[in-house]
C-alpha cells in the first residue's frame, strides 16, 4: 500500500526491486508528513518497544519526489536519482530477513541518496504496535505484514484506501488473486509483494506404485488400506484452507461475511478431517480437535 506522500515511479521502483524477496505483503503507513531528504546512509537496524532488533532483517525503501537526471545524461538511459530517508517496520526474520536484506541492498545501490531505517517487531506485536504508532502520529513509512491483518488495519484508519491514489489496472502487473487479496470490503489497501503456497510433500519411497492419488476420497482410502500411505496435516486454518472451497464450501463472501453455514460442505471437510485424524499412520495436529 502506498504512503500518501509516495509518488507512483517510487513506488514501481520499490516494489520491482522487493520482488526478489519471498513470504508476505507491503503495505503503506498513513499520518506522517512529507520526508526531508537526508544524506544517504546504510540501511539500519532499530528495536522496538524493548524487542531486540534481528540482524538478518532489513529495511523497505521509498522517496519523495524524484529528482531530475544531470543534463550531462549518459548515452543510456537512466532511473531518475531519489533521495530521502524511510522508516519501515516488519517481522521477517530469518531466510526471509536475509532476502529482504538483499533486495534493499539493491535499492541502497541503485538509489544511495535513500536513507533506510528497518525496525523488526515481533510477529504478534506487529499489527497493534503499528496501529498505536499511526494513532500517536509516530508511524513508520511502510510496514510489511500479512494481508489477513489487512481489515483490523483498514477498520482502524491505519492504512489508506488506495483506490483514489492508484491509476491503471493492477491485474496486469500482478497474479489478480494476490490484488484481490489486497482488497477489503472491496477497496484497495495495498500492493502484493509476494505469496505464499501449501504444498503436498511425498516421500517418493512410500509411493504406491499407482502413484499418489489425485483427490481427497483416494487420499483418505489409500491410507486407510496402507498405513505407509498415511497423510500429516499441519491443523491451521492456512493449511487445511484449501479443503473448504475442495468440499464446496466457502469461507468468506465478497463483503467479508462468513458464509460456511450456507450448505454441509464445511462440515464435510470437517468430516473428513476427522476421519483422517483417526486412521493409523495419519495424524491432523493435536492443536486442533473435533468435538
Amino acid at each position: 500500500m502506498s504512503h500518501s506522500k509516495f509518488h507512483l515511479p517510487s513506488i514501481r521502483l520499490l516494489i520491482a526491486l522487493l520482488l526478489f524477496t519471498t513470504a508476505t505483503i507491503l503495505l503503506a503507513a498513513c499520518g506522517r508528513d512529507e520526508a526531508t531528504p537526508v544524506a544517504a546512509a546504510a540501511p539500519t537496524e532499530k528495536p522496538i518497544g524493548g524487542l531486540e532488533a534481528a540482524s538478518t532483517q532489513a529495511a523497505a525503501t521509498s522517496a519523495p519526489a524524484a529528482t531530475p537526471a544531470p543534463t550531462s545524461a549518459p548515452s543510456h538511459p537512466s532511473q531518475p536519482s531519489l533521495a530521502g530517508h524511510v522508516t519501515i517496520w516488519h517481522s521477517w526474520a530469518q531466510a526471509q530477513g536475509d532476502a529482504l536484506t538483499a533486495a534493499l541492498a539493491q535499492l541502497k545501490q541503485a538509489q544511495p541518496g535513500i536513507q533506510i531505517d528497518s525496525v523488526f517487531v515481533a510477529p504478534d506485536l506487529l499489527v497493534t504496535s503499528y496501529t498505536n504508532a499511526v494513532k500517536s502520529g509516530n508511524a513508520p513509512d511502510l510496514l510489511l505484514a500479512p494481508n489477513w491483518s489487512l481489515g483490523a488495519l483498514a477498520d482502524a484508519s491505519a492504512i489508506l484506501n488506495l483506490d483514489s491514489r492508484v491509476g491503471g489496472n493492477l491485474d496486469a502487473s500482478y497474479w489478480p488473486a494476490t490484488v484481490a487479496s489486497m482488497r477489503y470490503k472491496n477497496s484497495l489497501y495495498g500492493f502484493p509483494l509476494t505469496y505464499n503456497l501449501v504444498a503436498l510433500y511425498v516421500n517418493k519411497n512410500l509411493v504406491p506404485a499407482t502413484g499418489v492419488p489425485a483427490d481427497t476420497t483416494s487420499l483418505l482410502a489409500a491410507a486407510a488400506i496402507t498405513p505407509t500411505s498415511g497423510l500429516g496435516l499441519y491443523a491451521t486454518l492456512f493449511h487445511t484452507y484449501w479443503g473448504l472451497p475442495a468440499f464446496g464450501a466457502q469461507l468468506l463472501n465478497d463483503q467479508g461475511v462468513a458464509t460456511l453455514n450456507q450448505n454441509s460442505s464445511a462440515a464435510t471437510y470437517l468430516v473428513w478431517l476427522k476421519t483422517l485424524a483417526e486412521t493409523p499412520g495419519s495424524y491432523v495436529d493435536s492443536l486442533w480437535h473435533v468435538a
